[in-house]
Formats: structure tokens, C-alpha cells, sequence
């Protein structure tokens, strides 16, 4: 018999804007319905946006994929325990899991309502308890984690950890527990294999940058790193305008480049477009800030697309060397070197580096167990609850 899962996530699909965690949902629900049947509440609009979806009825169940979705105005639900319970009467779940540890008006009432109905709850914090993402707005974090620690509202609540850090940071900030915490890997988007037909020339490269624009992403340091260099760059820019004020500093970097050098902003990707982009390019070039995971990188590598990362910020630090770069986070000059090297290689040398590509994402995805350890962890807590 199949475990009932119900999620609170925010967003789902068709939502384009919101990344990671709707990625990461995605992966988990294509991956873990043999042994489990999810039931999904995410807000019926698309992230920043207050207009519905069209063609989406709200507040019904509908099929989508391998999930049953509930589309509502979420803010309804903001500390609502009587619109919460009706949910969970209509889905009368093994077990609610929510994805994001920011969102007390959420967390709160349902950590309430398990409790006293015995319903084990899971939260996963999604790198947000991560030392760099927490020290981003600090003050409101650490006074709400001290809230939570306090009152006792998460002490009967699971949490399911992606990283070393992320447990790191659960026992730090949230008091969590051994036996309250979870480690199973984000599932990695699967090998698809694009006929990467984009020739490599000598002293020319074309750079990628898809992600959101706003500070966390590092956009600005991307833009310096390629302003340094020399010869012909192309260096195509893809993402949501979430920051204006953000943008403008990269605008104003963008003044006076250097001839050779071109820097485009393209817009916006639906999710489904970001591979076949990948595969038009040289290399994908991202000094993010921080990344629980980072699920643009695996799909850049997915796609046989070489990748410059900053070093430490992400868990794909191993890449370096095999399917593509790490920098230091501060080193810009590092960086304009690594993109260089790449920019110097002839189409052999550049073929040689995206076959290791192909290698290393192989070899990471059928290491880390990931599927597997998702179905332990609702298992898990399934069980354990008491």
C-alpha cells in the first residue's frame, strides 16, 4: 500500500518562476510514485504574479502528472487551522511534508494540527538554513528560529536534510535532533544526451548565465569576470528580473567593454527550454552566492554543458577539472582565467572536456542514491512518529 503524502510547496507546475524547490518537487513526484501518492497544495498563480493560471480551475484536485494538485490563493491558508484542516480531512494523509522552514504562517498551524492528530510532519529547509543563505536578512531568521526554539513548535517535527551543512545548520539554529533529521540528496535531473553541435574555435566562447537576477545569484561578479577578458566572448544572459536595483549595478559594469566582448541580456526560459539552451553553448558561467543544491547546474551538466562555478557554495565542488571549473568566490581574475582556458581550446580539446562532462554527471547521479533515500526518508517518519 502506497504511503499518502500531502505537500505544501507554494508553487508547482505550470509555475516557472520559482526554481529550485519546484524542480525539486517535480523530480521527487516523477521518481517516488511507485511507493507513494502525493497530493500537492501550490498557490494557483506563478510566483510574483497575482493573475491565476489560465485554463486551471482553483480550489479543486486535478490531475497533474503523476500528482494529484490543489491551486488556491495561498494566502487564505496563512495561519488559517480551519482551511488547513479541511485539506488534510478531503486527503487524510501518512504523512504532510513542506518544503521551505521561512513560512510560519504555514509551519506553524500545521505543526499544531499533527501534532494533536498524530500526523508526522516533515520540513524541508531548502539551503535555507545553510550559513551563507542565513546570514542574508539575519536578524528575521535567527528571531524566528529563537521563537520556534522556544515555544517548542518544531519538537515533534522531522526535517530533511540535503548536505553535511544543512544538518550543520538544522542542529545550530533549529536545536534539531539526530533522530529528527533525514539526509536524502536532491534527485538529479536525469542524462539526456543533446547533439552538441556548436563548433569550438581558438580564442572565441560563447558563456551562459541562467538563473534569476538577484544578489544571491552573483550575476554582477559574472559580468566582471568576462569584462577582463581578451579576444571574441559572447556572454548571453537568462533569468527572471526579480532585482531591478540589482540589474542596474550590472548594467553599469556592462558600460565600456572591452572590443571582442559582447554581453546580452535574453529574457526569460520556461523551464522545459533551459537544456536545449545549454547545448548551444561553450560553458555555463555561475558564482552563485550559495545553492542547496543547485538544479541549474545539474541540468547545465545534463546537457553536456561545461561549468564555471564558485567554489564552496554548491555541493558540485568535485566537478573541477572533470566537467568543467571551480573558482573562489571573491577571485574575479580567477575566474577571466578559468573562462579563458576554455576560451583557448580548438573543437578537439573542447570535445575532450564535455565527454568528461558526460562522465562525471553519470557517475554523480548513480552514486548518491537519491530516489532510494526519499522513500526511506517517508518511510521514516511514517514509522518513527510518535
Amino acid at each position: 500500500m502506497k504511503n499518502k503524502i500531502l505537500v505544501f510547496n507554494g508553487f508547482y507546475v505550470p509555475a516557472k518562476k520559482y526554481g529550485g524547490p519546484t524542480t525539486s518537487l517535480v523530480t521527487v513526484v516523477e521518481n517516488c510514485s511507485e511507493q507513494n501518492e502525493f497530493y500537492i497544495v501550490a498557490a494557483n498563480h506563478d510566483f510574483g504574479e497575482t493573475e491565476p493560471f489560465p485554463g486551471i480551475e482553483s480550489d479543486k484536485w486535478i490531475s497533474v502528472g503523476k500528482a494529484e494538485v490543489f491551486y488556491t490563493d495561498t494566502s487564505k491558508l496563512r495561519f488559517n487551522k480551519k482551511e488547513l484542516s479541511k485539506i488534510i480531512d478531503f486527503v487524510k494523509p501518512d504523512l504532510i511534508w513542506h518544503t521551505g522552514i521561512l513560512t510560519p504562517y504555514l509551519n506553524w498551524p500545521l505543526a499544531q494540527i499533527c501534532k494533536k492528530r498524530k500526523i508526522p510532519f516533515l520540513i524541508s529547509p531548502r539551503g535555507e538554513v545553510c550559513e551563507n543563505t542565513f546570514h542574508s536578512k539575519f536578524l528575521k531568521k535567527y528571531l524566528t528560529s529563537c521563537g520556534v526554539n522556544f515555544f517548542g513548535i518544531y519538537s515533534k517535527v522531522f526535517y530533511h536534510s540535503t548536505s553535511e551543512e544543512e544538518t550543520q545548520g538544522l542542529k545550530k539554529y533549529y536545536k534539531a535532533t539526530d533522530s529528527q533529521i533525514i539526509f536524502a540528496p536532491n534527485i538529479a535531473a536525469s542524462l539526456k544526451v543533446y547533439e552538441r553541435t556548436i563548433n569550438k574555435e581558438p580564442g572565441e566562447i560563447r558563456i551562459v548565465f541562467i538563473s534569476r537576477i538577484q544578489a544571491k545569484k552573483n550575476l554582477l561578479t559574472a559580468v566582471k569576470a568576462v569584462k577582463n577578458m581578451y579576444g571574441n566572448a559572447v556572454f548571453d544572459i537568462f533569468g527572471p528580473m526579480e532585482s531591478p536595483d540589482y540589474w542596474q549595478n550590472c548594467l553599469e559594469e556592462m558600460k565600456d567593454l572591452p572590443t571582442g566582448i559582447s554581453i546580452n541580456y535574453c529574457g526569460r526560459l520556461d523551464p522545459d527550454e533551459v537544456r536545449q539552451v545549454f547545448s548551444e553553448y561553450h560553458c555555463f558561467l555561475f558564482p552563485t552566492t550559495s545553492e542547496n543544491y543547485g538544479h541549474v547546474i545539474a541540468e547545465s551538466l545534463s546537457a553536456g554543458c561545461p561549468v564555471v562555478l564558485s567554489a564552496g557554495t554548491t555541493p558540485w565542488d568535485d566537478v573541477d577539472e572533470e566537467g568543467g571549473f571551480i573558482s573562489p568566490l571573491d577571485d574575479i581574475e580567477m575566474f577571466t582565467q578559468k573562462l579563458t582556458a576554455i576560451q583557448k581550446m580548438d573543437n578537439e580539446e573542447y570535445k575532450k572536456l564535455c565527454e568528461g562532462v558526460y562522465s562525471y554527471y553519470s557517475k554523480k547521479i548513480q552514486s548518491d542514491n537519491a530516489v532510494e533515500l526519499h522513500d526511506r526518508m517517508f518511510d521514516y517518519c511514517i514509522k518513527n512518529h510518535h
